[in-house]
């Protein structure tokens, strides 16, 4: 581990390196917490999906198709709501910090914000197309009675896992997306 000795006349160089690194953690401390709200979200989706599809075992076909139809809008609905509430206040944080901050700091605030916005964007429209995906199927499902029984139920399981496996896919995406925006910010903050 390095150390900083400071020398007379140093003395400055170390308040500038102090002063770069508080800007670096504001900044950081500021970083949105949608990777940890897309997790929470993830999990207790999960949790309230395992325990609506165990309420549908045993209905009738139409029933269950019907039921997994408006579960899928309520989730859809309240999870859109809850990323937007996430996004808004991610982006209030960012703009205080914006008017407070130095010139330096500002570009990197910016920066973040622009990428903030792609992110959450990309996101929103990659969930309104797998909702759409989900919707299409299930809409398939009840045009052709063919499909019943345990044949249905393997047939949702399998579609809801690539779904469930893509969702997991982008979120890691998201997350490395976010990992390089916060390396890209130490980088133009002096390297911290």
């Amino acid at each position: 581990m390095k150390t900083i000795a400071p020398k007379s006349g140093s003395i400055i160089s170390v308040i500038v390196l102090i002063v770069v690194f508080c800007c670096c953690q504001t900044v950081t401390a500021g970083n949105p917490p949608q990777a940890n709200a897309d997790k929470s979200i993830a999990t207790g989706q999960r949790v309230e999906d395992e325990a609506f599809m165990s309420k549908l075992t045993g209905k009738p076909r139409a029933e269950k198709l019907t039921a997994i139809r408006q579960h899928t809008i309520s989730q859809y609905d309240k999870n859109k709501t809850l990323r937007e509430k996430n996004y808004e206040q991610s982006l209030s944080k960012y703009k205080a910090n914006l008017q407070t901050g130095s010139m330096m700091r500002r570009g990197i605030i910016e920066s973040r914000l622009a990428a903030l916005d792609r992110n959450f964007y990309g996101l929103q429209e990659f969930i309104a197309a797998k909702h759409q995906e989900s919707l299409a199927l299930i809409d398939k499902l009840q045009a052709d009675p063919a499909l019943d029984g345990a044949a249905l139920d393997q047939e949702l399981r399998m579609f809801f896992k690539s779904q469930k496996e893509a969702v997991q896919k982008r979120s890691e995406e998201y997350l490395q997306k976010q990992r390089e925006i916060h390396m890209q910010a130490r980088k133009e903050a002096g390297g911290f």
